[in-house]
C-alpha cells in the first residue's frame, strides 16, 4: 500500500516537470496516517490499548488520587501483566521457605530443651560465677 502511494507520487511528478506541492504533501500525510493506523491496530491486537484504558480507568475511579499518576499506571501494569510463571516460582519458593522456617523452629526448640537439661535456667555456668566473683 505504501509502495503504491510512492509509485503514484513518482508518476505524478513524472507527468509534470514541476511537482505539485499540495499533492505531495497529501501523499505524505496519507502515508503517515496509514502508518499510524497500522501501529494502532498492532497495539490493539496485542492488548496494549485495553490495558492502558483499564489503568487510566482505575486511576480515574481512585478516591485518593496518587501524587504521581505515572507511577500508579506503571504499578498497575506491572501487577496485572506479571508473567504467571514468575508468580508460580515465587509461590513455590515461599512454600519451601515456610517449611524450612518450621523445621528450624523445631530444631531450636529441641536444642533449647537439650541445653536446659545440662544447664537449667536460673543456674549459671561456672565461668559465669567466676566472672561475677571477679567483678565484685
Amino acid at each position: 500500500m505504501v509502495g503504491s502511494l510512492q509509485e503514484n507520487a513518482e508518476k505524478a511528478s513524472a507527468k509534470d516537470e514541476e511537482p505539485q506541492t499540495p499533492k505531495l504533501l497529501q501523499i505524505e500525510e496519507d502515508t503517515v496516517g496509514l502508518e499510524r493506523e497500522e501501529f494502532r491496530v498492532y497495539l490493539e491486537g496485542k492488548g496494549v490499548m485495553e490495558s492502558l484504558i483499564r489503568a487510566m480507568t482505575e486511576l480515574f475511579l481512585e478516591e485518593n488520587k496518587p501524587e504521581d499518576p505515572l507511577d500508579y499506571i506503571k504499578s498497575f501494569l506491572i501487577e496485572r501483566h506479571r508473567p504467571e510463571g514468575d508468580v508460580s516460582v515465587l509461590r513455590t519458593d515461599l512454600r519451601e521457605a515456610r517449611k524450612k522456617i518450621s523445621s528450624l523452629k523445631k530444631t531450636i526448640a529441641s536444642l533449647t530443651s537439650r541445653l536446659e537439661t545440662y544447664e537449667p535456667v536460673g543456674e549459671s555456668s561456672s565461668e559465669e560465677k567466676q566472672t561475677k566473683k571477679q567483678a565484685k
